[in-house]
């Protein structure tokens, strides 16, 4: 259980640093940020996903192509192996699964030359060789173990996608590499009209509103404009793909999606507060630092005197103190307390009996030894 919340936690405050870290939010950290948290992201999906056991059927077929999951993996696989869409770039993952085709180890064997396999074989080629030149805007480079084709800026980007999504176009319209080839010739063509942003196709390969979002900010933007164009998606999006089911992930994170949209601090905030008093700790600082939540840190909250980052700093630090291992902790968050810090200090070493206590670097010029003197004697009475 506290795995899974780590998780819920880190998908929460990486999606807020997009939004709230960053000038602009960009379309491949969204993109990126779904592969990471897949696992939370999609938990909730009802038969939407691959599981543990649907992948290792699939890798102990000898023909696992014939299966239709098989492209349904390449085109909408995602979840707990981390199978990623190739709508949504996550091209490693795809060309892993095109990988598993049968038809690449019976032509190493000794007898491949004489099973009629290669026009199955330039066509996996194909889309291997297309997918390893996905383009990615990356000013910064890829890692060398993310496949793609790294585009320094906007207009480089527009100008090579659209070079590439012809490539796969033209390779639609190649009736030669497609005539003979069955159901599974039929089916990689499904996944190349996905490579080419053909709008019905790739729409199609999208099970929820997430995914959809994201396929469309690859397919179809270099830069996300303004928040505002950013909303209006993400509500066409909703309304293609209505988040569902039991599990009210999917709510929540859009919930959060449409504050970061609007950049609304206060209602990011107030998502954040759901969860752990870590995250409403230190999401209420990261957005008190944006210009969107300059108000969150100047104005006090009524009957406690602080402002609202302080009244989080003192709700993490209550939840740490009461136990030996993170009492050093909850010192820490109290020194960011400016108004409230001293006196729960004084409150702390009255309960433990505070001189063995090594005092916070920022409180030390605040409580001088006869504070703690005197906080310690009223204890002991």
């Amino acid at each position: 259980m506290e795995v899974e919340v780590a998780a819920q936690e880190r998908c929460t405050w990486s999606l807020l640093k997009i939004f709230f870290g960053t000038p602009r939010a960009d379309q491949f950290e969204l993109a990126s940020w779904v592969e990471q948290n897949g696992t939370v992201l999609f938990a909730g999906e009802d038969g939407s996903g691959l599981s543990p056991a649907a992948l290792s059927d699939l890798e102990s077929q000898e023909q696992p192509e014939a299966s239709r999951a098989y492209w349904d993996t390449l085109q909408v696989g995602y979840l707990d192996w981390e199978l990623r869409l190739v709508s949504l770039g996550w091209v490693s993952e795809a060309l892993y699964v095109l990988g598993m085709h049968s038809h690449w180890a019976a032509w190493s064997s000794a007898l491949g030359s004489q099973l009629g396999l290669e026009s199955s074989l330039r066509r996996l080629d194909a889309v291997a060789s297309l997918l390893r030149c996905f383009p990615r805007l990356a000013p910064q480079g890829l890692p060398a173990d993310v496949p793609g084709q790294a585009l320094q800026g906007a207009d480089e980007f527009l100008e090579y996608r659209a070079r590439w999504q012809a490539q796969c176009a033209a390779l639609l319209r190649d009736e030669a590499l497609w005539a003979g080839g069955g159901d599974d010739a039929a089916s990689c063509r499904e996944v190349v009209r996905c490579m080419a942003g053909e709008q019905p196709d790739a729409d199609a390969a999208a099970r929820t509103w997430l995914e959809l979002l994201v396929s469309r900010l690859l397919s179809e933007h270099a830069v996300i404009g303004r928040q505002a164009d950013l909303l209006q998606l993400l509500r066409t999006c909703v309304a293609a793909r209505p988040p569902g089911g039991a599990d009210d992930s999917q709510q929540r994170y859009l919930s959060l999606f449409v504050a970061g949209c609007r950049l609304d601090a206060q209602a990011a905030l107030q998502l954040c507060s759901d969860g752990t008093s870590w995250l409403a700790a230190h999401a209420a600082d990261a957005l008190a630092a944006h210009a969107a939540g300059t108000r969150l840190a100047s104005s006090e909250l009524e009957f406690y005197e602080c402002a609202q980052p302080e009244f989080y700093r003192l709700a993490a630090s209550a939840s740490l103190a009461p136990h030996d291992p993170t009492l050093s902790v909850a010192e820490n968050y109290l020194a960011w307390c400016p108004r409230s810090g001293e006196f729960a200090l004084r409150h702390l070493f009255r309960r433990t009996g505070g001189p063995q206590l090594r005092l916070p670097a920022a409180l030390r010029g605040v409580v001088g030894k006869q504070d703690v003197k005197g906080s310690v004697e009223g204890a002991s009475r």
